[in-house]
């Protein structure tokens, strides 16, 4: 008997939420939302009480940044200014792509930022809130430096990104 009723009241169940093919019936969705309406709460309440506290927590991150014009000497190339191959090469754009990405690169290099690295790890020593002892310059470029070309031009994006909001303007 315990078994027929359970079958009954499944088969009771299962008709109340049947409606015509084609058609989406929320009926359920709504029955099983409103049965667990307290796990839901607390779920929600949960994640409104973390998601608050990292929003309080987190460090602010300020970021500056320029943008500069990067131009090439067009007479300088392999075949000389007075060649007729100059005007070729300067129409199919192969050398100007790759020496541009070539200097865009210099830019970049430890060579070039590794001053800047220095001042801003001298800056933060003197803070003493930051431990620095593996601080790298590889990943201080990678987290807070990026140095991008623009999509079809010759303009370059130079953006600095620091918890320190003094520290940006001279860094740039």
């Amino acid at each position: 008997n315990s078994k027929m009723k359970n079958v009954d009241l499944e088969n009771i169940r299962s008709e109340d939420y049947k409606l015509e093919e084609g058609l989406i019936d929320f009926s359920y969705l709504v029955h099983t939302l409103k049965k667990n309406k307290k796990l839901l709460f607390f779920i929600a309440f949960i994640s409104f009480i973390v998601s608050s506290s990292h929003a309080l927590l987190k460090k602010s991150v300020w970021e500056g940044q320029f943008q500069i014009v990067v131009s090439q000497n067009k007479s300088s190339n392999s075949f000389g200014a007075a060649s007729p191959f100059s005007s070729f090469s300067a129409l199919l754009g192969a050398n100007n792509s790759k020496n541009l990405q070539t200097e865009i690169e210099i830019l970049r290099s430890p060579s070039v930022l590794m001053p800047v690295f220095n001042f801003v790890r001298t800056n933060k020593e003197k803070g003493g809130k930051v431990d620095l002892a593996k601080w790298r310059f590889s990943n201080w470029r990678k987290d807070s430096l990026n140095v991008n070309l623009q999509r079809g031009t010759t303009i370059l994006k130079v953006s600095y990104q620091d918890t320190d909001k003094e520290l940006i303007l001279p860094v740039l």
